[in-house]
């Protein structure tokens, strides 16, 4: 037994001094030589720790183009949302002009309209609607503290709108030729037949009292007639769209289709009487 851990130790001190001189011999042919340079030992480490290296350099870089990617993204959309608020605004202030410019040309063609009628004119706009009796009546911003009175007459650039019923310091209510309680002396302009217009719906209007023996045509303009004293002369109320009569009767009734779209109307003129401009 002894023997064999002898032989042992021998073989151990062998192997010691083999690997030794080996050593020895390898530093004696390539010296203490810098990591750099292509050693054996060098090779070995290289070869030994390249995957590994390789494999941590190739992790990094998926970080950081992750993490750049999403600095990119999260940058571009800030950037995306800047444009978005900046288009919607300048979309908000294209609206803004346009709806000025339109209202610019509407109170142009008010005022041109109403430079030929020998009255005082009030700018006033519409603030609301009697939703009871829809298109009948309308309240308008301007009242007494603006001179309107009692049967001021309202237009616009289209034609007649209607008289003031009811006034107040700073509000109007205003009686629209839609009303059946509103009575317009009324001309056929190419007949010259008299007749008297009221209102019968939120769309027509109607004219009683027409002879049967005048010959009324078909898209026949009306116009105020100026009898009554309180509409004023050749104000444009609508055309003839159709017309009712009996062989009994005397008279017929032609419905009217006011010039004034008043499901769009916005601002009026007030004509105040005996108040020269």
């Amino acid at each position: 037994m002894r023997l064999i851990e002898q032989s042992n130790k021998k073989m151990l001190w062998i192997h010691v001094v083999f690997v030794s001189l080996f050593c020895v011999l390898i530093l004696g042919r390539y010296g203490f030589r810098a990591l750099e340079e292509k050693s054996f030992f060098n090779l070995l480490l290289n070869e030994s720790l390249g995957p590994m290296q390789d494999g941590i350099s190739s992790t990094k870089n998926s970080i950081e183009e992750i993490f750049n990617n999403y600095i990119y993204l999260t940058e571009t959309q800030k950037e995306n949302d800047l444009l978005v608020k900046r288009v919607s605004e300048l979309e908000q202030r294209i609206f803004d002009l346009s709806s000025l410019e339109t209202e610019n040309t509407r109170l142009k063609n008010l005022l041109n309209f109403s430079e030929t009628l020998n009255y005082k004119k009030i700018l006033g706009r519409v603030v609301s609607w009697d939703t009871s009796n829809r298109y009948q009546k309308l309240r308008i911003n301007k009242g007494s503290n603006d001179l309107v009175r009692l049967n001021s007459v309202v237009v616009n650039s289209d034609g007649l709108i209607g008289k003031v019923i009811n006034v107040s310091p700073n509000y109007s209510e205003v009686s629209t030729i839609l009303d059946f309680r509103n009575r317009v002396d009324v001309l056929f302009q190419k007949t010259r037949t008299h007749g008297i217009l009221e209102g019968l719906n939120q769309n027509l209007s109607r004219v009683k009292y027409v002879k049967n023996s005048e010959p009324i045509l078909e898209n026949e303009f009306l116009v105020t007639s100026g009898m009554g004293a309180i509409y004023p002369k050749n104000i444009k109320v609508g055309f003839v769209v159709n017309q009712k009569s009996k062989d009994y009767d005397l008279t017929r009734e032609v419905f009217v289709q006011p010039f004034v779209d008043f499901t769009k109307l916005e601002e009026v003129i007030i004509l105040i009487k005996g108040i020269n401009e």
